[in-house]
């Protein structure tokens, strides 16, 4: 190995010529150099701007970055127009967090978002899209994944914030949605009839894990990662070709960079969120400006994205924004010297979710310092896969790099996230995109170096990323076998409890499943939704009481979490106190108005109080929402038999057996309408046929079998055969039960003697 030498000179880098002094007073107070006053900008002539982020996007898997197996022609046709930014680093390897400092130009400790779903970018931060907005532009965000959902407040300065809340429909809440949705929404926002230039974000969510794109685009690449980048690519394609129609292309400023990278199993990490290594932190950076920019060049670094938004502003000659805490990098794309300053980099993701040490790092030139209970020293132009740690042969060196990061963390703004209001369906969907929950509020000053170092424990993170797929594809028992063992290795990861404990639920381990989440709930005792499975565990053992102050603690802790109050409704409602079930399922849908099986629970409690016409109301919504709601379904068509509305029945059965057409109880019920309800509108002998159908597998059949076949006989007008089957099941429930037929089959029976069918009452 080649002795180490720091801050090298990189092609087309501006060197730091000392070592010591020049590096740590580069890691003080990061505040970029006042801008001089920029004219008014000029509407008529301000250029288009589009800022594209890819999730999940290393750079070096770009052919414009070197890489030969991929295929990314329309990204690589930017780097062509416009310039290259060879080493731009991510700040935090996760969407929201990296996406806050994208859009505020400030470090995560500036906006308080670590880890996603931490809460919101707090009011007082002004982001790109309000200085675009203010300044005259007309804004757009089309985003596809829950994680940049408009309530984390990255919304803020849109006029259209297009989020896949907006395209969710009944039970099926999205998560994420494909790269050319995004291009379709985008096109047809571009299409709106108005002469303001426009500021637009749009970000792609397909490269990451699972990868799977269209067949398609995997065809002859090295891996599906890959296809996935391909899909993207050619959506981009598609957009460009659209824009270059409309004459909106030439002049446009395209700003392409990703929120952060891909482990792909290197560092014995499959995805990302918890180390630091370039896998995750090197990300591409192209900004094309014609006019602006010199096309087909390259700019070293390193940089970071929250140089991006001051980049932004000045490159369309906007003013700066104060508190900014990155740089404008207009002069490094236009070639000029660029003294480069040391990029902070973070990961609060092991602490928050596994009870490990927080990582921070800086690289600098070609070196790189990891502080971590045991730090890692890389020399990355030697060693760009960062595998031969250099901290033990340069103790003293390492050891002042991480007082530089010590430094630097104590220099910056620190803010707290503003609080988001929870409506119960936040974990599962971060689940469903692959992530684990991670602890909110401030941890600053914990002493992480006294915790496990994340390098000691890759197999529990892997084990656990595999058990969180199991749990996507509701494998409950692979969740359990991959944990039960992992518990052991790391009973300080909460959050591994809580995926235990969430399939152990599922499984129906109720004992287990309140042991593994009470483990979970060590660290946050007030984390909602944990509160509310371990109460269905408590519930389900028979624990009522129990359970209803695990709903309650659940609803103090987030009092607009709608799961915890739909818990406390039907602990309520089990124990007979209907006012209050109904005050809880009120609130629920209050909350979520969208959820059918909101309306549904809602309709069952009205319906249960004698509320009847309301709660039939409830439960149309419910079916308006989602038609393929089994409750809903169930409950409506016998609310209907309840007030009498039998041909209304009849017609709400036969929608749910549309849904269900295996469920023979379904059948059975819809038989017995049809053949007791005078004026529906089923064939002749429909009746008869489906009872027939129902029976066909029963022997010997019981007395409610033979008094449907009666009655649908009857009601074909075969009074011989009704008299019949009503003679077999009066003897049979006169003999075997149920006793309380035995009257009603012998009324019955005299109105098939008589040559009557039987018919129930119905409301008009």
């Amino acid at each position: 190995m080649r002795p180490y030498q720091p801050l090298k000179r990189r092609a087309g880098a501006l060197a730091l010529v000392a070592f010591a002094a020049p590096f740590l007073a580069a890691c003080g107070p990061s505040e970029p150099d006042p801008a001089p006053a920029k004219p008014p900008l000029d509407l008529a002539n301000a250029p288009n701007v589009l800022l594209i982020t890819l999730d999940t996007t290393r750079a070096d898997r770009l052919g414009c970055y070197g890489y030969e197996y991929g295929n990314t022609p329309t990204m690589d046709a930017l780097a062509t127009e416009g310039v290259l930014v060879e080493r731009a680093y991510a700040h935090v390897p996760l969407t929201l967090p990296s996406h806050a400092t994208i859009l505020s130009g400030v470090h995560p400790p500036g906006h308080g978002l670590h880890v996603n779903f931490q809460g919101a970018l707090p009011a007082e931060l002004p982001t790109l899209a309000e200085r675009f907005h203010g300044a005259g532009y007309r804004t757009a965000a089309v985003v596809s994944a829950w994680v940049l959902d408009e309530s984390f407040g990255l919304g803020r300065g849109f006029e259209v914030y297009d989020d896949v809340s907006h395209i969710a429909t009944g039970t099926d809440q999205r998560a994420e949605r494909p790269a050319n949705e995004v291009v379709d929404a985008a096109l047809r926002w571009f299409e709106t009839d108005d002469e303001r230039p426009f500021f637009a974000w749009l970000h792609f969510f397909d490269p990451h894990d699972p990868y799977e794109p269209p067949s398609f685009y995997a065809e002859g690449l090295a891996s599906m990662y890959d296809g996935e980048l391909a899909f993207v690519d050619s959506q981009l394609a598609r957009l460009f070709k659209v824009l270059d129609a409309r004459g909106e292309l030439e002049d446009l400023v395209v700003v392409l960079t990703a929120d952060h990278g891909e482990s792909l199993g290197e560092h014995q990490e499959a995805t990302h969120g918890v180390f630091i290594y370039d896998a995750t932190m090197h990300v591409p950076l192209i900004v094309r400006a014609p006019g602006r920019l010199p096309a087909g060049t390259r700019a070293v670094g390193p940089v970071g994205l929250v140089d991006l938004a001051p980049t932004v502003l000045d490159l369309v000659g906007l003013p700066a924004v104060a508190g900014h805490e990155g740089a404008s990098l207009t002069g490094m794309l236009r070639g000029e010297a660029f003294a480069a300053r040391p990029v902070l980099l973070e990961s609060e993701y092991p602490r928050r979710s596994f009870g490990w040490a927080r990582l921070f790092a800086l690289v600098s030139g070609d070196d790189k310092v990891i502080r971590a209970p045991r730090t890692e020293l890389f020399d990355l132009g030697a060693d760009p896969g960062e595998t031969t740690n250099l901290a033990p042969q340069h103790e003293q060196r390492a050891a002042e790099l991480v007082d530089a990061v010590e430094r630097r963390l104590a220099s910056l703004p620190r803010r707290s996230a503003s609080q988001i209001e929870a409506t119960g369906d936040e974990e599962s969907r971060l689940v469903s995109l692959g992530y684990v929950a991670g602890a909110t509020g401030s941890i600053d000053g914990e002493d992480d170096l006294s915790l496990r170092d994340p390098k000691d424990v890759p197999h529990v993170l892997s084990g656990v990323m595999r058990a969180r797929s199991f749990a996507k594809l509701e494998q409950h028992e692979r969740v359990v076998s991959t944990l039960t063992p992992l518990a052991l290795e790391s009973p300080e990861s909460d959050e591994l409890f809580a995926l235990l404990g969430k399939a152990q639920l599922d499984l129906l381990d109720f004992a287990a499943a309140e042991e593994s989440l009470k483990k979970s709930l060590r660290e946050r005792p007030d984390q909602a939704g944990r509160l509310v499975q371990l109460g269905d565990a408590v519930r389900s053992q028979g624990r009522l009481e129990e359970a209803l102050a695990l709903y309650t603690r659940a609803v103090d802790a987030e009092p607009n979490h709608g799961q915890a109050h739909s818990r406390l409704g039907f602990a309520h409602g089990q124990a007979g106190r209907f006012d209050l079930a109904l005050h809880h399922f009120r609130r629920f849908v209050e909350l979520d108005p969208t959820s059918p099986n909101a309306q549904t629970n809602l309709a069952n409690a009205l319906l249960s109080t004698g509320r009847h016409a309301e709660g039939i109301g409830h439960l149309r919504r419910a079916l308006e929402l989602d038609p393929r709601c089994e409750p809903a379904h169930h409950s409506l068509w016998r609310a209907l038999v309840l007030v009498n509305q039998r041909v209304e029945a009849i017609g709400a059965l036969r929608d749910a057996r549309s849904v269900v057409p295996g469920d023979r109880s379904l059948a059975r019920e819809l038989a017995w309408l049809l053949a007791t309800t005078q004026g529906h509108d089923g064939a002749p002998g429909e009746a008869l046929a489906l009872a027939e159908s129902v029976v066909a597998n029963e022997r010997p059949l019981g007395a409610t079998s033979l008094d449907l076949l009666a009655a649908a006989a009857a009601d074909a007008g075969d009074f011989g055969r009704a008299v019949a089957e009503a003679e077999s099941a009066l003897e049979a429930a006169q003999s075997q039960g149920p006793a309380q037929l035995v009257e009603p089959i012998r009324a019955r029976l005299e109105l098939y003697r008589a040559g009557r069918a039987y018919r129930e009452a119905t409301a008009r």
